[in-house]
């Protein structure tokens, strides 16, 4: 695949990750939590910890593969829900794609 196709792909996808989680409705699951639903603050905080050092990562590579990116969908959603602190480091990485900071590879 060619480069620019390749980046392309990614750039839009990104987008849609991000607009997928800003239409989700997880805000609401953490103002309104489901009744009986009692997550351990433990398991979302690891989450969190290997969403942000994954981020992290990636920023300090300042490259982002269609794998990683996959990765990191899949750990953001994984739980069913987007937190603020997933939705920052999310924003915080297409920041950094959009400054050109962060490229996309193949």
């Amino acid at each position: 695949m060619h480069q620019d196709s390749c980046q392309g792909v990614l750039a839009v996808n990104a987008q849609n990750l991000i607009l997928s989680i800003a239409m989700s409705d997880a805000s609401d699951n953490l103002v309104n939590p489901i009744p009986g639903d009692n997550p351990s603050p433990e398991p979302a905080e690891t989450e969190d910890s290997d969403v942000s050092k994954l981020v992290d990562q990636l920023i300090r590579a300042k490259r982002i593969t269609y794998s990683q990116y996959q990765t990191l969908s899949k750990m953001v959603l994984a739980d069913g829900t987007v937190d603020e602190h997933e939705l920052q480091q999310i924003n915080r990485l297409f920041d950094a794609i959009q400054a050109g900071a962060v490229r996309i590879m193949d």
